[in-house]
């Protein structure tokens, strides 16, 4: 199937991520675990993961970002994001190539630092109720997909998985909430 002119490759959105393991910084390998194509090794030492949300962040993003983590993938499986104000786990704006980029540091497969970043040149839609307009990309939709990566989720980019949050491609103007299967199973993989 070929993707609509408006497509964005979510790209490298943690594929570009950098990893520091044993003080050296590496390239993504993206080793995967057991059967699905779609979870890694590093992983978080305890399944309580606090965040914090940048000064640079609007009151719409904010809500987009907590949401998400909240709302959409806590209760998935047993690792659950909280909000605390005092992480340095955090999320913020940035300008970038891409939509957004979420950067991941481990060190001997233990997650220390994870930061999220949305691409402050992107016209985007803060309401959490509203569709974007064609011009626009969801915060949320793009929030969730993000903390996919959180879990150290990663991207297909196999049409048969278009459905699934973890998809790595976005359309201007698309609002998609709602994990599918796939992204479920492979977030009950990395944290049962």
């Amino acid at each position: 199937m070929l993707k609509s002119f408006n497509s964005i490759r979510l790209m490298s959105i943690v594929f570009i991520a950098t990893l520091v393991t044993n003080g050296f910084i590496i390239k993504d390998a993206l080793a995967g675990v057991g059967d699905s194509p779609l979870v890694t090794k590093q992983k978080w030492s305890n399944t309580k993961v606090t965040y914090d949300l940048g000064s640079d962040l609007s009151r719409g993003f904010k809500n987009a970002v907590d949401h998400a983590g909240v709302m959409v993938w806590n209760g998935v499986s047993s690792l659950e994001f909280e909000y605390s104000g005092t992480s340095f786990n955090d999320w913020g704006m940035r300008e970038l190539d891409n939509p957004a980029v979420t950067q991941i540091y481990s060190t001997d497969n233990k997650i220390i630092e994870v930061n999220t970043y949305f691409n402050e040149l992107e016209q985007w839609n803060t309401a959490i109720l509203a569709d974007p307009d064609p011009d626009e990309l969801d915060a949320l939709t793009v929030a969730i997909h993000e903390f996919g990566h959180w879990f150290r989720l990663r991207d297909t980019y196999d049409d048969m998985y278009s459905d699934a949050m973890m998809y790595g491609y976005i359309d201007y103007g698309e609002k998609k909430v709602k994990l599918s299967y796939e992204d479920i199973d492979a977030a009950q993989t990395m944290y049962p």
